[in-house]
């Protein structure tokens, strides 16, 4: 499903311009914002003291940067496709800032 113009620019006007949109294998359209940083942080504390709930701590990051549609049909997308959170956190990591090209210059 695409989004229209009017429904990404109240995306935007909400949650700010670090937005990305997927369609899922079943063909909802989710869209998801960048974490913040109590998310993230939230999100690496947890899996490094417990790597026990790794696989929880990741849904949770993913459902708490839903921006469409509600988290429960977002939340029923990943029931059906369990590992589909983990993909979307790779892509959270990006708009948080996470990357592999940054530009380090030796001092």
């Amino acid at each position: 499903m695409e989004l229209s113009e009017a429904k990404i620019a109240e995306l935007k006007q909400k949650h700010g311009d670090r937005l990305f949109a997927l369609d899922a294998p079943n063909g909802v359209t989710m869209v998801f914002h960048a974490p913040t940083k109590a998310v993230w942080t939230e999100f690496i504390d947890t899996t490094l003291k417990d790597k026990s709930s790794k696989v929880a701590c990741i849904l949770k990051c993913a459902l708490q940067c839903v921006a469409y549609p509600s988290v429960a049909e977002v939340s029923a997308v990943f029931d059906q496709y369990p590992a589909l959170p983990a993909s979307i956190n790779v892509e959270l990591a990006k708009l948080a800032g996470q990357s592999d090209d940054l530009d380090i210059k030796k001092l």
